[in-house]
């Protein structure tokens, strides 16, 4: 029996066989194992590994130097990356629209400044790589901000990936040039708005006061030539040349200094001063009757006889001593002058004074108030300078156009910059250095 059923699967070949027939039955065992082939066929193709890698962009924003490379990373999958080249960059300029390196990028794989490969890279599978972008060495690299992509490709992964960007490229001579305009500008600002201006002040203000100093000269050379000596009108001469001295002025306050001070606002009073000059106008008129008079007696005294002349003489010393006197009032002494020429009173004793010279106090006490105002001047305009170099020069990552130095030129003189810079005028330059624009 149990034979039986060991013969039944031969028993139903042979029937199966008989009534299909030979032909039949091999058709059917081909196209099984066609079936058979292309269904592992399909699963081999399912479990082979494909082509992949990740690329690792730079920083969205990243500060360069002139020379150095931009780094990324590419970790590539289980099939090795031949063919590693830039497919194609778009680095522009924002301000002036020049192209990173004319638009020619190196791909390199190291960060020296020159690449160690030449031609397309090739990076091993199952590992990280890291690479570098370098503009061609040929071209110059202008600082500036460069935005826009990288697109780096592959003989496996043809379109590449994409990498963006914005690269600030400068040099530390473009800094610290930078930093040099703008202590150029400060130095200028400071020339034209502090000195230049107290000087123009200061000259305005000495104007009349050295009209005044003119005449007083011109009739110390008329009364130097004459024979005899006028000792108290020559005093009184040399002491108005004095009081109209520049030092004289600046001390009594009458004048600015030459160097305002950096913490003071107080001007000259123009009302005292308007006083004084008048004051010594009035004096130097009566001066110039004294000189005719004696001008007029030494002629005569010239053209006297021996027996005159110490008539004359005791006039002329009676005419001296009215230097000594108020001479202020012209018309009074008008007429003491009219006497003493029609007259001749008896001679007095004359002594010459001579003034015992003046310690310079003054002159040193100023000296040391302008070299004080000067280190001051001299630390604002430091401070200024490193307040702009740090705003303008350190703060700026692709520091070195034209339009930076621009901008630290006008820094020095508070003028507006950027797009404020288009909506100035004549009227706000002027106001920024401090001069006055008619109307």
């Amino acid at each position: 029996m149990t034979r039986s059923i060991r013969q039944l699967p031969a028993l139903f070949a042979r029937t199966f066989y008989a009534r299909l027939g030979a032909g039949k039955v091999t058709a059917s065992l081909v196209s099984a194992l066609v079936a058979l082939h292309v269904a592992s066929t399909e699963c081999a193709a399912d479990t082979a590994p494909s082509f992949s890698w990740t690329v690792l962009p730079p920083p969205s924003e990243v500060s360069l130097n002139v020379g150095d490379g931009l780094g990324f990373g590419i970790a590539v999958g289980p099939i090795p990356a031949s063919n590693v080249r830039i497919l194609g960059t778009s680095l522009v300029e924002t301000t002036t629209r020049r192209q990173l390196g004319a638009g020619r990028i190196a791909l390199c794989s190291d960060e020296k400044p020159a690449c160690s490969t030449d031609g397309p890279l090739a990076l091993a599978a199952n590992q990280p790589h890291r690479l570098w972008l370098k503009p061609d060495v040929s071209v110059p690299v202008v600082p500036g901000k460069y935005s826009g992509t990288i697109t780096v490709a592959a003989a496996e992964k043809v379109a590449g990936d994409v990498i963006r960007t914005t690269i600030f490229i400068t040099t530390e001579v473009h800094r610290w040039f930078g930093v040099l305009v703008i202590g150029l500008g400060v130095a200028a600002a400071w020339a034209i708005t502090v000195p230049i201006r107290a000087q123009i002040q200061r000259a305005t203000l000495l104007r009349p006061a050295t009209i005044l100093r003119e005449r007083i000269d011109a009739l110390t050379k008329r009364l130097s030539i004459l024979t005899r000596t006028t000792p108290f009108l020559t005093e009184r001469l040399q002491s108005n040349s004095s009081a109209l001295d520049e030092t004289a002025l600046e001390r009594k306050g009458y004048i600015s200094s030459g160097l305002p001070l950096p913490w003071t606002t107080k001007s000259p009073n123009p009302v005292l001063y308007k006083t004084f000059l008048e004051e010594k106008a009035a004096e130097l008129s009566g001066l110039d009757l004294l000189v005719d008079a004696a001008e007029i007696l030494h002629t005569r005294w010239s053209a006297a006889s021996p027996e005159e002349r110490p008539r004359i003489e005791t006039a002329i010393a009676n005419l001296d001593s009215l230097a000594d006197s108020d001479i202020s009032n012209t018309e009074d002494l008008s007429t003491r002058i009219g006497t003493i020429l029609d007259t001749a009173p008896s001679a007095r004793a004359l002594s010459a004074e001579t003034a015992s010279p003046r310690p310079k106090t003054y002159e040193r006490i100023s000296l040391e108030i302008r070299r004080l105002s000067g280190l001051v001047w001299a630390v604002y305009g430091l401070l200024t300078t490193a307040v702009g170099a740090y705003v303008l020069v350190w703060s700026n990552p692709g520091f070195g156009l034209p339009t930076d130095f621009w901008e630290c030129l006008f820094w020095g003189f508070a003028l507006p910059t950027g797009s404020q810079l288009l909506q100035a005028t004549p009227t706000t330059v002027a106001t920024s250095l401090g001069v006055s624009v008619p109307k």
